[in-house]
């Protein structure tokens, strides 16, 4: 609650650090970006306000789109099936969406444009079909279907080798430390 009252009442340092020491730090940037995006709206349709205020609110939406942007970037590079699941954990303090669904639902194209992003796309529309696969072994497959265990190579084929562990520089993306 706090957050959102730095945001709305333009105190955008104090929100970061409400942001920066809070927990769910992807969809909260979302959200930050959705309320700043909403607030400069109402501002361009009120001749009253000066227009350093708007300027100021559709930077700070700038900023803050650049701030979840960079952190997601930096978790996709550190861990990308740790990543994976952040994109796709819902947010209790945001009425258990997931950072995936506020930015479709708010149209955020920077977001869902993300390699990070992509690939859970990816990943959702190919099912437990290994994203490498070859388009010519899932044709063939297609098919001939008994051929389906030797050509295609599933997710669960691969978790054996995937680490179970979160590492230190995972808390970051967990939002358990500072972005």
């Amino acid at each position: 609650k706090l957050f959102i009252w730095a945001l709305l009442t333009e105190r955008f340092q104090l929100a970061e650090v409400f942001w920066r020491h809070g927990p769910e730090p992807i969809a909260t940037a979302l959200v930050a970006g959705v309320l700043l995006r909403v607030m400069a709206k109402i501002l361009s349709g009120n001749d009253v306000l000066a227009d350093r205020t708007k300027a100021i609110t559709a930077q700070e939406n700038r900023r803050w789109g650049n701030l979840g942007f960079q952190l997601l970037e930096d978790c996709y590079k550190k861990n990308r099936d740790l990543t994976q699941i952040l994109v796709t954990t819902m947010a209790e303090r945001w009425h258990d969406q997931t950072p995936l669904k506020l930015a479709v639902a708010h149209r955020n194209k920077e977001f869902t444009g993300q390699a990070s992003v992509q690939r859970v796309l990816s990943m959702t529309w190919m099912g437990r079909v290994e994203p490498r696969t070859s388009s010519v072994k899932i044709l063939l497959s297609a098919v001939c279907p008994f051929l389906i265990p030797i050509l295609i190579e599933t997710v669960e084929k691969n978790k054996a080798s995937a680490p179970t562990a979160l590492s230190t520089d995972d808390a970051v993306c967990t939002g358990d430390g500072n972005p």
